[in-house]
């Protein structure tokens, strides 16, 4: 469950990286002219993403492989997961909101469609790319050594650093939410609906 939950997450910033083209050529507003040419780039990408995950995962366990104490082995082993798959639930958990706005600011651009409406279009977008890179980074700790101390220190330091660009991504998810919620209420007010 976990595996498919971060091949989707990363799948995402590896098709948006492809889409961001072929945004222009696609009819959006049409769901059966894209919706197949997502699926199969969907597809491909998952290979992908996959065929990174399992190299990622492999140059973990080479220089885990090092470390002599088997306690320890272990004890890197899930931490290492456990970022991957707190990596994995935060982003997915941020794409579900950014669907959720997308939705909601496409029910406001039916009513009326004002400078900030394109201006959160902008700020989901930016941030939903955000979030996409941040489910491809890799996830694992940096190992710089085999010795109890180098690898406490480098399991913090790997754990901060995954803590930080999440809360650079949330921070953009905060201001999509906030750019979304000034698009309603512009268009409330020129539907006469917002004093």
């Amino acid at each position: 469950m976990m595996k498919q939950a971060g091949l989707a997450a990363g799948l995402m910033v590896l098709l948006a990286a492809g889409m961001v083209v072929a945004q222009e050529d696609v009819d959006y507003q049409n769901p059966q002219t894209w919706r197949q040419e997502v699926r199969n780039e969907i597809r491909s990408q998952k290979e992908r993403l996959q065929e990174l995950r399992d190299k990622q995962r492999m140059e973990l366990k080479a220089k885990i492989a090092q470390i002599r104490d088997a306690r320890i082995k272990l004890l890197v082993e899930k931490i290492g997961e456990r970022m991957c798959t707190v990596n994995t639930n935060r982003t997915e958990s941020m794409k579900k909101q950014l669907e959720t706005f997308a939705r909601i600011l496409d029910k406001a651009e039916a009513r009326a469609k004002t400078a900030e409406t394109a201006v959160a279009r902008k700020a989901i977008e930016d941030a939903l790319t955000a979030v996409e890179s941040q489910s491809a980074r890799p996830c694992n700790i940096t190992l710089t050594g085999t010795e109890s101390a180098v690898l406490r220190a480098d399991t913090r330091n790997s754990m901060a650093m995954l803590e930080n660009q999440l809360k650079g991504v949330k921070e953009q998810v905060r201001q999509a939410r906030r750019a979304v919620t000034q698009a309603i209420i512009s268009v409330a007010k020129v539907m006469g609906e917002y004093e």
